[in-house]
């Protein structure tokens, strides 16, 4: 099951088209629909683990998101009021 999943991403991958894409969904999903279900498990499990581990990559640039639009929303909303003194 691993080498069908690792097949699908390299080819998603090398697609240039969305129409390639397309195409190339269409036909995993067909052959997919030929697994059992402890198959069918197995390949949810393994896209399962590749997306968990996609998000553990992209943590941080949200934790930094994150940081970032707290800032601006104190450099607009400062927690004191600013008087004019002229």
């Amino acid at each position: 099951m691993e080498i069908f999943v690792n097949e699908y991403y390299t080819k998603i991958n090398a697609a240039t088209t969305e129409a390639e894409r397309i195409q190339i969904k269409d036909e995993y999903a067909a052959t997919l629909q030929t697994f059992t279900d402890a198959q069918k498990q197995e390949v949810k499990d393994i896209v399962g683990k590749r997306i968990d581990s996609f998000l553990e990559t992209v943590a941080p640039v949200d934790e930094a998101i994150e940081q970032f639009n707290a800032y601006l929303n104190r450099k607009e909303n400062p927690s004191f009021p600013v008087n004019n003194a002229a």
